[in-house]
């Protein structure tokens, strides 16, 4: 039940992984260092990663670092954070979007009204570093100015809760994923919704440059070409995949097993090399640090450092 609770991450000043878990309604510390509770940075209850209930998402370049950083003035719970190197994005239950540096310092509140069923469940900060892309339990998309508040875009998705969002490197091309349907590509120079491409349930994705798309559902990888959405290759990936991390700069990927393997994949040319072998059990989950120089891997006897 501990392990069903368990999250990894890495730390962004922090030595190695950081990982957390749950059991019987008590938190653990954060903790950072190779499996060991010897560097363990208390988060506030209402930081904490996501691994259900009241706790909140920290998207972005790794943990919100609570040693160095005040957690963002919402007048109610968080519903989730956004951050990039510079700055975060706090969209607060009540419907709030907060803006602030990492010091913790805030540059503005903006009413969106993003509340009930309009709850957000994914954002990200696009290339240009003042515009967020929202997406909703109830499968909407938004597109906002981070600076006003306006609301360029506005799209109705059909995706169920989007679970995940990328955004290409141009700011063109937003693709999402949800519970139902594949992977939903929307041009924003355009505003053309151009439906989606065939992949139910992606582990993970991320565009490999402007107008190249990379899925990792169904036990394959697939690259689709924009605007066309044609499928340029497929690879299939170790068997029993558990959960895919995509290194920041796309050129390698590390794939977690059913069978406590881990396993890099070069995107380019297919190539699968084992990395690690965690033992009997599921892998949890891997993650890269947001420079893509650490990684880490949690398996049944906790996390261990990667590279």
């Amino acid at each position: 039940a501990a392990l069903a609770n368990t999250w990894t991450g890495v730390a962004p000043d922090g030595d190695g992984p950081a990982w957390g878990m749950e059991l019987g309604g008590t938190r653990t510390p954060l903790a950072a260092g190779d499996g060991a509770l010897g560097a363990a940075i208390p988060l506030p209850a209402d930081l904490w990663s996501p691994v259900g209930g009241e706790r909140v998402q920290v998207q972005g370049a790794g943990l919100w670092p609570a040693d160095r950083s005040t957690p963002p003035p919402c007048v109610d719970q968080p519903r989730l954070i956004v951050r990039d190197a510079a700055r975060y994005a706090a969209l607060c239950g009540g419907g709030d979007l907060v803006v602030g540096d990492l010091s913790g310092r805030v540059e503005r509140r903006l009413p969106l009204g993003l509340a009930g069923e309009l709850d957000p469940s994914v954002a990200r900060w696009a290339p240009d570093g003042r515009t967020l892309v929202v997406g909703s339990i109830r499968g909407r998309l938004w597109v906002f100015d981070a600076t006003t508040g306006a609301t360029p875009h506005e799209r109705e998705t059909g995706l169920g809760t989007v679970g995940m969002l990328e955004i290409s490197p141009d700011g063109r091309w937003v693709a999402a994923s949800g519970p139902y349907g594949g992977v939903g590509l929307w041009d924003l120079n355009s505003d053309l919704w151009l439906g989606e491409v065939p992949a139910p349930r992606p582990r993970a994705m991320t565009f490999s440059d402007a107008a190249t798309l990379e899925v990792y559902a169904a036990g394959t990888l697939t690259r689709w070409g924009l605007p066309a959405a044609v499928a340029a290759y497929r690879y299939t990936l170790p068997a029993g995949l558990a959960d895919v991390a995509v290194r920041p700069d796309g050129a390698e990927a590390l794939t977690a097993g059913g069978d406590g393997q881990v396993h890099r994949l070069d995107p380019r040319g297919g190539a699968v090399t084992p990395v690690t072998d965690l033992g009997d059990g599921v892998v949890k989950a891997v993650v890269y640090s947001s420079d893509g120089q650490r990684a880490v891997a949690a398996g049944m006897v906790g996390p261990r450092t990667l590279i």
